[in-house]
């Protein structure tokens, strides 16, 4: 084995085990759960505030914030019905969520994929009229924003 070989292998080895590491670590625990993988001489006020560098905070961002769990919640059903099978009913779902809420964020989204979900059989002229309709949104959201 050559040695930039070697280098090469060394550095993928230390990539691979690395993600496996950040896979395998708990995420968005809270302080019991913490407190349980401490070591037993270590006080929790140390532990409770402690948050790993690439994480910065997002565990918490997205379960305190209602719009993020709303979109965190359609995405889990999006999954489920591509899984099973009935990615017909996608659009009815979006419809839905169009209906009970008035969330600019949420709304987007549902605009954005209920668009992506007219396109798949093709039908661009109907994404096309539903982009426009949450652009029209948007932008009167943005107007009654900017006025004072």
């Amino acid at each position: 084995m050559t040695r930039n070989n070697l280098v090469f292998f060394l550095a993928g080895l230390l990539i691979a085990g690395s993600i496996s590491l950040a896979i395998a670590a708990p995420f968005g625990q809270d302080d019991a759960q913490a407190g349980a993988m401490s070591p037993p001489d270590m006080p929790m006020a140390y532990m409770r505030d402690f948050r790993h560098p690439g994480m910065m905070g997002h565990s918490a961002h997205w379960r305190h914030d209602p719009a993020h769990s709303v979109i965190m919640d359609i995405h889990s059903i999006e999954r489920l019905d591509r899984i099973s099978g009935r990615i017909q009913e996608l659009p009815a779902l979006y419809n839905h969520v169009l209906d009970k809420t008035q969330n600019p964020e949420v709304r987007h989204y549902a605009y954005l994929h209920l668009a992506l979900s007219q396109m798949k059989p093709a039908n661009v002229s109907q994404a096309e009229a539903t982009l426009r309709k949450s652009l029209d949104e948007d932008l009167a959201r943005l107007d009654a924003g900017t006025k004072p």
